[in-house]
């Protein structure tokens, strides 16, 4: 790395921050937003469904809001990953479908119980 890089290193070496998605996700303050993390020097940024979303989860709005978060990092040369149904107990309404109830650890071997994928 040379020395220049080492004073203004790019996203890959900068750090990663937690944004919270909650309230209604509206894109003038989701842009505010991630213009305020590059300007506080963050590389990229993990988006989370958290308590108190109130744009429905997966809805045609919700999918527009993920979209303008993607393209307006990748303007500001944040990264993005998303974790979205993350926390299920933090989205309202969300269908059964998409929450997950449990996770079982089971040996390599090991019999799966009746009704579940081995």
């Amino acid at each position: 790395m040379n020395q220049t890089e080492f004073l203004n290193p790019g996203a890959t070496y900068r750090g990663v921050t937690l944004w919270m998605l909650n309230d209604k996700l509206e894109p003038d303050e989701i842009v505010r937003q991630l213009r305020s993390f590059k300007a506080a020097g963050w590389g990229a940024l993990i988006g989370r469904t958290f308590v108190g979303l109130r744009t429905k989860y997966l809805s045609d709005e919700w999918m527009e809001m993920i979209g303008l978060i993607i393209e307006e990092a990748k303007k500001e040369g944040l990264k993005v990953w998303l974790q979205a149904g993350f926390m299920p107990s933090g989205i309202p309404d969300l269908a059964p479908e998409w929450q997950h109830r449990v996770l079982i650890r089971q040996g390599r071997g090991d019999a799966a119980a009746p009704g579940r994928p081995g």
